[in-house]
């Protein structure tokens, strides 16, 4: 959950960076995801591009396929939690319009012509 005044803030920047494990698990509400599951997808709430880069030091890793993670964990079981491992993982969330909040969840929705449009100036 972002407050008000650090998403009007973020709003604003061009890209942001979190550092650390402490911070990975923090953009990620500190949940136990699959390792599929997608990190766009879970930092979609955040108003403005990120970085995030860590040294895995928790059990906590997304963004990964199944068949790498189960490559990783073949080859070295601890590579999750023993520091030896890093991540540098980066999300550009479309531009948002609107965001609905209700007890159960929330809702972000965005102007697909824009996003097309922005991505055809990022491949020119």
């Amino acid at each position: 959950r972002l407050r008000a005044p650090s998403r009007r803030t973020l709003s604003t920047a061009t890209l942001a960076f979190a550092k650390g494990d402490l911070m990975y698990r923090k953009l990620l509400g500190d949940r136990l995801w699959d390792t599929a599951e997608s990190f766009s997808a879970l930092t979609s709430y955040l108003p403005c591009p990120l970085a995030a880069l860590r040294t895995c030091k928790s059990p906590l890793a997304t963004g990964i396929s199944q068949h790498k993670a189960a490559q990783l964990d073949q080859a070295k079981p601890t590579w999750k939690v023993d520091g030896d491992c890093g991540m540098i993982q980066a999300c550009f969330p479309p531009p948002v319009t609107e965001v609905t909040v209700s007890e159960a969840a929330f809702e972000v929705s965005f102007d697909a012509d824009k996003v097309e449009q922005e991505w055809a100036e990022l491949q020119a």
